[in-house]
């Protein structure tokens, strides 16, 4: 499905640009800070390519943990220690397999888990029993939306 998305870009003579770690996405709120923590350069790993954000809203920030493996989380935790003060994390690769560097380093956060039917197989239910926190995966509770005033979050689903 990617290489047909990039040819349709092409066609459509859409710019692609390739986010690495040290970039920001800017917006129109200036209470709104979206960082790129990852990748630093491309890989050979589709996963690791992925691009991991760190979103801040006043007093409340997100992390968006793509599909980074083991070894990005990892690198993610060494190089960016702010990341183990956010709200709420979106689980990397869809629930597992996460490091143990990554589930000791959050306690009390939300988690997201996108997951459902895929041809990889069940996510690693062992490895989310182990987060420490609120751990909403979208094949048990359907869309997650999470909300912040800027000071507080709060998560409602289906």
């Amino acid at each position: 499905g990617y290489d047909e998305l990039l040819r349709n870009f092409t066609n459509q003579q859409i710019s692609i640009e390739v986010l690495k770690r040290g970039q920001q996405i800017t917006n129109s709120l200036p209470q709104i800070n979206i960082r790129i923590l990852h990748p630093k350069d491309l890989s050979g790993s589709p996963n690791n390519n992925s691009l991991v954000c760190l979103l801040q809203y006043e007093d409340t920030s997100f992390l968006f943990a793509g599909d980074i493996e083991i070894k990005g989380q990892e690198e993610l935790l060494r190089n960016f220690k702010e990341t183990k003060r956010v709200d709420c994390i979106k689980v990397p690769h869809h629930g597992g397999p996460l490091s143990e560097e990554f589930i000791k380093a959050f306690t009390n956060k939300i988690f997201i888990v996108s997951t459902g039917e895929n041809p990889w197989g069940p996510i690693k239910t062992d490895e989310i029993k182990k987060l420490q926190g609120q751990v909403l995966r979208t094949d048990i509770s359907g869309t997650i939306t999470v909300e912040s005033d800027g000071r507080t979050v709060q998560v409602n689903n289906e």
